[in-house]
């Protein structure tokens, strides 16, 4: 038997929030509020930024760089920076129902948790596996993921398409969470939810990502903690506001209501509107077809009589250390 949640308001389109007008000088005082290190941790909320970054350095320490070449790598970061910086402060402004002082407080306090976390590193840990000083960050990662100590034959959650808008979508499957959480539970949710919103912004300069869950074999015995999910949804509700694009909740099973009645009152109302519960073919036929198309679908995602166009991962390796952190699993890389 499947559930869904009544009070669960679904809306339609759900980046109209991020569509209003800002006045950019209220964004120029927020912005004007960090400090030169808080600037640059908002700026590298942007893998774009990131990435222009590690190359700019690399190039000005080669030896064979042309210095006309050398300047345009840096305005070109400098203007990512700029970007990054003031679309992190319009999201906190509007996720703070545009008081601007809030917001001030919220995004430091992000850069604050974006340092603490370690964030950049979860970014480049797997770049190079003999690099041991990622030995233990790996690990964890790996160990949350189910494919170390699980006997799980593939990650309970991946990036491995695009919706109809291009927004990354993380896909999770509940029936083969891991069976005890000993910790890094938070840091394996801000590795994919970094690589989803890498892969948006270089594929649509999105900023969004798009959750499907799949709870076909939900058990309540691979529920996590109350306290481990407490710290996960309020680590997102808090850092991550404005990132969110939709939540796919399909084939829920009744015995799902009483972890939800647990959870909801940390979920907060923008991220609920959000959440779409999805039951059967019928609805799988009318609620994703217009999201996301067949081919880029899993079979849990499809009606019984359509043809999934993506089969489950199998070779972790690729995922993990090949697949480059901006592109969803399986993408075709740029030449």
């Amino acid at each position: 038997m499947s559930w869904s949640d009544p009070e669960v308001d679904v809306v339609d389109n759900a980046n109209a929030d991020t569509d209003r007008k800002i006045d950019e000088k209220v964004i120029d005082m927020i912005v004007s509020k960090l400090t030169s290190e808080e600037e640059e941790v908002a700026a590298n909320t942007s893998y774009k930024y990131f990435k222009a970054c590690r190359n700019f350095l690399s190039k000005k320490n080669s030896d064979s760089i042309d210095e006309k070449l050398l300047h345009e790598i840096e305005l070109e970061k400098d203007t990512l920076r700029e970007k990054a910086i003031r679309r992190m402060a319009k999201r906190h402004l509007i996720a703070e129902k545009m008081d601007s002082e809030k917001a001030v407080l919220k995004m430091k306090d992000t850069c604050k948790f974006r340092k603490e976390m370690k964030v950049d590193d979860l970014r480049v840990c797997f770049e190079d596996k003999n690099n041991h000083e990622y030995d233990d960050l790996r690990k964890t990662l790996l160990v949350n993921s189910g494919v170390v100590d699980n006997d799980s034959p593939r990650p309970n959650m991946y990036v491995p398409a695009y919706d109809l808008n291009k927004t990354a979508c993380i896909f999770i499957d509940i029936g083969i969470l891991p069976a005890k959480f000993d910790g890094g539970w938070l840091k394996w949710h801000l590795y994919l939810a970094e690589r989803a919103i890498a892969s948006s912004e270089r594929k649509s300069d999105g900023e969004k990502m798009c959750i499907f869950f799949n709870y076909t074999n939900f058990s309540s015995s691979r529920v996590p903690p109350l306290k481990i999910t407490k710290e996960v949804v309020c680590a997102f509700k808090d850092h991550y506001p404005e990132r969110m694009d939709a939540i796919f909740m399909i084939d829920t099973p009744f015995l799902f209501r009483s972890f939800w009645n647990l959870i909801k009152m940390f979920v907060d109302p923008v991220t609920k509107s959000k959440m779409v519960f999805v039951t059967g073919d019928d609805q799988k036929e009318k609620m994703l077809t217009n999201h996301i198309s067949a081919d880029y679908a899993l079979p849990f995602m499809c009606p019984t009589n359509v043809k999934a166009g993506l089969n489950y991962l199998e070779d972790i390796e690729d995922f993990f250390y090949n697949t480059p952190f901006d592109y969803v699993y399986g993408e075709k890389q740029d030449t």
